[in-house]
């Protein structure tokens, strides 16, 4: 089975992006999105994608990784690598902000940990840059949840290349890799985005990311 290098380890080129299963006409038909995981994991996919605001609401918040979880808890064959997310908040009224300051990235990890049911997150982005703190301490905050053993991997989310360049820079010898919107049927444009995941460590080519945000 083809496989590419994340890091450390290999994966399947196609992951499954879990988005979608925490939808709010999903809600009624979890075991649906828990069998579709199993399929795919059937399949042979072994990298699942996830973030803690994949939601139907504020009010749900965590929704998605918990029903990943669940699909990997009830799973009976090999367990596949998660990768969330954190970096973003979501408030009741959907109200959205941005969180990349060491401590806020922290406090996340912790919090996505418990819902994934793990003790250390197997890859943790940054998934989007907050304007109000400057990008390098955000890049030293996503490495102090990995030195704290919050995350084996880390990477960051929704950049350019020059973005992902100075994360690289910053990271240096933690294994970073990123990942960009470029689904068909997700609305974004991928302009001036890297097509590929990448690892520093050392620096391959890792999974494509279609239909990340």
């Amino acid at each position: 089975m083809q496989t590419r290098t994340l890091g450390d380890t290999s994966v399947f080129p196609i992951g499954l992006g879990c988005m979608p299963m925490s939808g709010r006409r999903m809600l009624d038909h979890r075991d649906r999105a828990i069998e579709t995981i199993h399929t795919a994991l059937d399949a042979g996919v072994n990298l699942l994608d996830t973030a803690n605001i994949y939601a139907p609401d504020a009010e749900h918040f965590g929704h998605n990784e918990q029903l990943v979880a669940e699909a990997v808890r009830t799973y009976s064959g090999l367990r596949p690598l998660i990768a969330t997310k954190g970096g973003i908040t979501r408030e009741p009224g959907e109200i959205w902000g941005r969180a990349g300051r060491r401590d806020a990235l922290m406090s996340a990890a912790i919090a996505s940990a418990k819902r994934l049911e793990v003790d250390i997150i197997d890859l943790y982005y940054l998934h989007r840059a907050d304007p109000a703190v400057r990008y390098d301490e955000q890049i030293k905050g996503l490495v102090a949840v990995k030195e704290a053993g919050l995350a084996q991997r880390i990477g960051v989310s929704n950049v350019d290349a020059a973005m992902l360049q100075r994360a690289l820079e910053v990271a240096g010898g933690p294994a970073t890799t990123t990942a960009s919107s470029r689904s068909r049927t997700s609305g974004h444009r991928a302009t001036g985005q890297t097509p590929t995941c990448w690892t520093s460590a050392p620096r391959r080519a890792s999974p494509t990311c279609p239909g990340h945000r």
